[in-house]
C-alpha cells in the first residue's frame, strides 16, 4: 500500500475534503460538525446550530449520495 502511493493520496484527498467540507459548516446553518481521518469523513446535519436534533431530511440525502454512486451511512440519533 505504501509502494504505491496509496495512504499518502488519501491523506492528501482528505485532508482537502475536510477543508471544502468545513466551509460548507461556516455557510450553512444545517451542518453541524465536520470531522474525519484520510477519506473516512463525518458530517453531522442539524436543524440548527443552536439545536443538535439531526434533520429530518436525512433520508433523502442519502438517496441523492447514494443515486451519484456516492458511498454514504447515516447514522441516526431520534
Amino acid at each position: 500500500m505504501e509502494e504505491d502511493g496509496c495512504q499518502l493520496l488519501s491523506k492528501e484527498v482528505g485532508c482537502y475534503l475536510l477543508e471544502k467540507l468545513s466551509s460548507l459548516r461556516d455557510e450553512f446553518e444545517c451542518v453541524g460538525d465536520v470531522r474525519g481521518k484520510g477519506l473516512m469523513v463525518g458530517v453531522e446535519l442539524v436543524q440548527d446550530k443552536a439545536c443538535t436534533f439531526a434533520v429530518c431530511s436525512v433520508n433523502s440525502i442519502e438517496y441523492i449520495c447514494v443515486s451519484t454512486v456516492l458511498l454514504v451511512c447515516s447514522c441516526k440519533n431520534w
